[in-house]
């Protein structure tokens, strides 16, 4: 054992537990969405949208998340993102959109999340899964962000799918077009800067962490 930890010390890895405390940029985007969400103007109703964007021919370990919001009636009342570590996946920048707004959302508010990734409404609609689905599953980070969220507000949860760049006629169309934009616009902001860091802090202790910047560490 000791021989083995002064091999990994030697090619600068250490194993790391995942403190409890969600990053600052994580947290106050959960923060200001459960602010719109508990608001009179949401009056207990709303609709997501969410979207993810990742580069296909960039080497920028980044991508973005875009997040829609509007009451039942379709009025816009906020709209946002996040930049998310992803190495090229797709599903994880699409997934942690929708996990930032389960982990939102109040047990009052009646929410429908409309999506564009088959993909990522099949991740969170699985509801509770063994212990060997769980750490196998792609995404889990952000999967263990949401799963008892997603468990527990299933009554007041409805998960559609909206097929992308299909015009911008229907309500629908224009929410899903908006997270677009916004997923390209936090897309290339990260493209700008070095790797963000993983989530970890819902992740399955221990794991290896090395000093390297553009290292991968499965997500």
């Amino acid at each position: 054992m000791a021989s083995t930890l002064r091999y990994l010390k030697e090619i600068g890895l250490s194993i790391v537990s995942p403190n409890n405390q969600l990053s600052a940029n994580i947290s106050h985007i959960i923060q200001d969405i459960k602010a719109i969400l508990q608001s009179p103007v949401c009056n207990g109703t709303a609709i997501v949208y969410t979207d993810g964007s990742t580069a296909t021919r960039s080497k920028s370990a980044n991508s973005g998340s875009g997040i829609f919001i509007t009451d039942g009636k379709h009025n816009p009342l906020w709209s946002g993102g996040l930049v998310v570590r992803a190495d090229g996946n797709n599903f994880i920048a699409e997934l942690a959109a929708a996990a930032v707004v389960l982990k939102a959302c109040p047990k009052d508010t009646t929410l429908a999340l409309k999506i564009d990734s088959t993909a990522t409404i099949g991740a969170i609609s699985k509801g509770i899964v063994s212990e060997r689905k769980r750490v196998r599953a792609a995404g889990r980070a952000w999967l263990n962000l949401c799963r008892s969220e997603a468990i527990e507000k299933s009554r007041q949860l409805s998960i559609d799918h909206v097929s992308s760049h299909k015009g911008d006629q229907t309500p629908d169309q224009k929410g899903n077009n908006a997270a677009d934009m916004l997923a390209n616009k936090f897309r290339v902001q990260g493209e700008h800067l070095d790797p963000v860091p993983y989530l970890t802090e819902t992740g399955n202790p221990p794991y290896l962490n090395t000093d390297e910047k553009h290292s991968k560490r499965p997500s």
